[in-house]
Parts: structure tokens; C-alpha cells; sequence
């Protein structure tokens, strides 16, 4: 009983925070308000950054048509008309390789311009270890001949987070995958 009468004369006679303390708590809420607003800014500025660096479309959407066009041209690679030793000729890694290779198709510079396809990025074609046979063995099907695999990949020029390798494997010659 002693104890509950304590605690209501403490609490009725309790005037506040005395000017100490609420200069403290003062402090303290502009310490953190500061901390918040310093740490938004950076934030904000790094998000333009990233958006800026992905361009309009943003870095899924650069991405989904990066592949589009190197699915384009493993579709043409991948055909039985193209020889190996061309495949082999493309061995150098090339900006664009509608103009370096003679691939079909649009240039980077003009994807660039109608579809805002990033253009800092540089495109290699590779053989895997599984090397394609000769076009006549693999008709007769001797030898235990097998079509090739291969790699398209491209390497961005720069190395943000908005830009990131691709890569396509595709068998080839098509017909015999």
C-alpha cells in the first residue's frame, strides 16, 4: 500500500523534463534528422546514377533487347549455309558485328538510335571444346559425328551494375542439334 501511495505522489508532483534534458532530446532529434536527410540524398544521388547509366529503358530492359538482337544473330550462325571456317574467321571480339562480321541485320549505331539499345558493349564468338564435325560426316552419321557448340557473349565497356555480361551458347550447324 506504502508503495502504490509512492508511485501517485511521484507522478503528480512530476513537473516535466527540466532544460538539460529537453536540450538533449532536442539535440539528439536534429542529430537524426540530419543523419536521415544526408543519407537520402546519397542515396537519391546514387539512384540517378544507376538510371542514368541504364538509360530510359532501365538495366532489365536493356538486357531483354541485348538478347533479342543475339538471338538474331545466333539464328543466322546456327544455319547450315554458314560454314565453320567463317565461324572461326570471327574469332576477334568486335563492337559491332553486323559491320565487323557481315552479320544480317541493323547496326548497333542504328539500334542505338531507334530502340535505345546500349552500344558500349563488345561481342565475341567462341568454340567450346565440342568442335563440329565435317558437314559430310555428319549427314552419314559417321565417326560418331556430332554438331558444334558455341559461345556469343558480350562484355560491357564499362563495369557498373547497370551493365552486365550476356551470354548465348547455341549448336550448330541446326539441323543436326
Amino acid at each position: 500500500m506504502l508503495r502504490q501511495h509512492h508511485v501517485r505522489t511521484v507522478l503528480l508532483n512530476s513537473e516535466g523534463m527540466t532544460l538539460p534534458e529537453a536540450l538533449v532530446a532536442v539535440a539528439l532529434l536534429a542529430m537524426f534528422m540530419a543523419l536521415y536527410v544526408v543519407m537520402s540524398n546519397l542515396l537519391l544521388a546514387y539512384l540517378v546514377e544507376q538510371q542514368g547509366a541504364t538509360g530510359a529503358n532501365g538495366s532489365e530492359q536493356n538486357q531483354v533487347s541485348l538478347f533479342r538482337v543475339m538471338d538474331s544473330w545466333v539464328e543466322y550462325l546456327s544455319q547450315p549455309g554458314v560454314s565453320r571456317d567463317d565461324l572461326l574467321r570471327f574469332s576477334s571480339c568486335a563492337a559491332d558485328p553486323v559491320v565487323a562480321w557481315g552479320l544480317p541485320g541493323r547496326s548497333m549505331a542504328e539500334l542505338q538510335d531507334q530502340e535505345g539499345i546500349p552500344i558500349n558493349y563488345r561481342f565475341c564468338l567462341r568454340a567450346t571444346p565440342l568442335v563440329e564435325a565435317d558437314p559430310l560426316d555428319l549427314r552419314s552419321g559417321l565417326n560418331g559425328a556430332r554438331p558444334g557448340l558455341y559461345a556469343l557473349y558480350s562484355i560491357p565497356d564499362s563495369g557498373t551494375l547497370a551493365r552486365l555480361p550476356l551470354r548465348r551458347l547455341f549448336c550448330r550447324p541446326k539441323p543436326y542439334c
